[in-house]
């Protein structure tokens, strides 16, 4: 079965794009604790993106998003590290994370008009 490693972006799609990701691909799905802590830090604050924030993390709770240590500081770092040691395809939609992705080897699947896109 995939194992995919969702970014804090990707976390924040549910709630963005009224896109149900984790009724779209039936997989075991985990994320970062640093991407949980950014939510966290962005849930704290009263704006749209507050609210969005901590409607992300009340989803990935209830959807049992499994949460994985972070090996480095930097989330983007980390997000790499983790994809090559455990064999994670990474959700996101960020860019530049997408072309060290790339460059690393790594699968990635990401968010278009509320579809999933896998990329090898």
């Amino acid at each position: 079965m995939k194992k995919i490693l969702l970014d804090t972006n990707f976390l924040l799609a549910p709630v963005q794009f009224k896109a149900d990701i984790y009724e779209q691909i039936t997989t075991d799905f985990f994320t970062l604790d640093a991407c949980v802590e950014e939510l966290e830090k962005i849930a704290k604050k009263k704006t749209k993106a507050g609210v969005q924030a901590k409607a992300a993390l009340i989803l990935a709770r209830t959807k049992n998003v499994r949460i994985v240590k972070a090996a480095k500081k930097n989330v983007d770092e980390a997000l790499v590290e983790a994809a090559k040691q455990h064999n994670y395809i990474v959700a996101t939609n960020d860019r530049k994370l997408i072309m060290k992705l790339k460059t690393e080897g790594i699968a990635i699947v990401r968010l278009r008009q509320r579809k999933f896109m896998e990329e090898a």
